[in-house]
């Protein structure tokens, strides 16, 4: 698909208290047994408003760009003029919300 950009915002450790509907885990297990994200809560980019969908057009993917781990999100189908950007949230994100999604 066509890239769309990277998802940005604060790296740092992250506690269960500080998680925020705007952070990415890294898919590392571990750093120093703290967990790293990028926090897009106070500092992102247009990406950070990417709404969740059962049938997204978008699809997330981590790369290597100079030795830096970053969230990317591409297409996976084409995209009509005006249409929404989504991406599937994943059951992680709903698994503590009392919320109906589609």
């Amino acid at each position: 698909g066509d890239f769309i950009g990277a998802y940005t915002g604060l790296v740092h450790t992250l506690t269960e208290q500080e998680q925020n509907p705007y952070c990415f885990h890294y898919p590392t297990t571990f750093f120093f047994s703290q967990v790293l994200a990028i926090d897009a809560a106070k500092e992102g980019n247009l990406l950070r408003f990417l709404n969740h969908s059962n049938t997204p057009n978008l699809q997330p993917a981590w790369g290597m760009d100079r030795n830096l781990l970053h969230l990317t999100f591409f297409t996976n189908r084409p995209i009509e003029k005006g249409e929404q950007l989504t991406f599937n949230y994943g059951p992680h994100f709903w698994r503590h919300r009392d919320v109906i999604h589609s």
